[in-house]
């Protein structure tokens, strides 16, 4: 199926945009609105389908790890914005000429570059780190065992922290409050674990116990040189582990205190969970999650609208 051009929409400069925000980077992003199926335009292959979606900001967690890819691997994009409360037609088309189930419910990210389609926040991310090996930062090791671990930390990111920490925003009882606030904290505690377990790095650096381990030594390229606070799952190497859990530990971090009075790197501290607390800061010290992140604000209205909705 042909993919028509992109017709641009105006959009008004706003300090909180993607597109604001992400002009350190030197790849200005774009807002476009489809004129019919949309993708590919005249300037660059890669465009980006992200959602309007209130409750999480205007930024859901998972486009926002795919304009974190995007940015560190220094690709030029372009930005379509879907309200999936009224999905156009022709979006809902594009999505199954991805997935064919049309049982499926349609979601965003939804990525093309030329004429390859994908989705899915995790694909779309390990599909940039492998598609762009040469540019910008390197986010996926050369050896077969240590991007093994880089994946296994990102699956299990995603079956219990991002489900715990859904569960903790969702509930109201406040039985159920402090019954959800210690599943999250133990999550975070085996993040802590699998960080000893799994993790590298060299002298303070070293989170793990594959002490030494760098890019270089297995092919690869170090890259900058990470500061003092910076440890990583990969010691100083940023990784995708970092690009898809961080969307994540930044609404943990900014939105759990106001909205369930738990401060989550204080509370790791509290139980000598220093390693997992150094990792989330680690985490949102990356200029790609400074710049792409919703607002604290922004994230808690949303909250409170979705609690509005729910309401019996």
């Amino acid at each position: 199926m042909a993919l028509s051009m992109m017709r641009r929409a105006p959009v008004k400069a706003h300090p909180s945009s993607t597109a604001a925000r992400c002009k350190k980077f030197r790849h200005v992003v774009v807002q476009y609105r489809s004129k019919d199926q949309g993708g590919r335009d005249e300037k660059g292959d890669v465009v980006l389908y992200t959602s309007t979606d209130p409750v999480h900001g205007g930024m859901c967690p998972y486009s926002q790890a795919v304009i974190m890819a995007l940015l560190e691997k220094k690709v030029p994009f372009r930005e379509v914005k879907v309200d999936l409360g009224a999905k156009p037609q022709e979006f809902v088309e594009l999505y199954h000429s991805i997935i064919p189930d049309r049982g499926e419910r349609e979601r965003v990210p939804v990525l093309l570059n030329g004429t390859n389609r994908l989705v899915d926040s995790t694909t779309i991310v390990e599909y940039l780190a492998a598609a762009y090996p040469e540019s910008g930062t390197a986010l996926m090791p050369p050896d077969a065992y240590t991007a093994a671990r880089v994946k296994l930390f990102s699956r299990y990111f995603a079956d219990h922290v991002v489900p715990a920490y859904h569960h903790l925003v969702g509930v109201s009882e406040p039985a159920m409050i402090e019954e959800a606030k210690k599943e999250l904290m133990g999550a975070l505690a085996c993040v802590d674990e699998f960080l000893a377990l799994h993790g590298a790095g060299e002298g303070e650096y070293a989170v793990g116990p594959h002490y030494g381990w760098s890019m270089s030594s297995q092919g690869g390229e170090e890259g900058a040189s990470a500061k003092p606070h910076e440890h990583f799952l990969m010691g100083p190497f940023y990784t995708t582990a970092e690009v898809l859990a961080t969307p994540y530990v930044a609404r943990m971090v900014q939105v759990l205190p106001e909205w369930r009075g738990l401060d989550v790197l204080a509370e790791c501290e509290g139980r000598k969970l220093a390693r997992v607390a150094g990792w989330m800061r680690a985490c949102l010290g990356r200029p790609s999650a400074q710049l792409t992140g919703p607002r604290k604000q922004e994230l808690v209205d949303g909250l409170v609208q979705w609690e509005w909705s729910h309401a019996v």
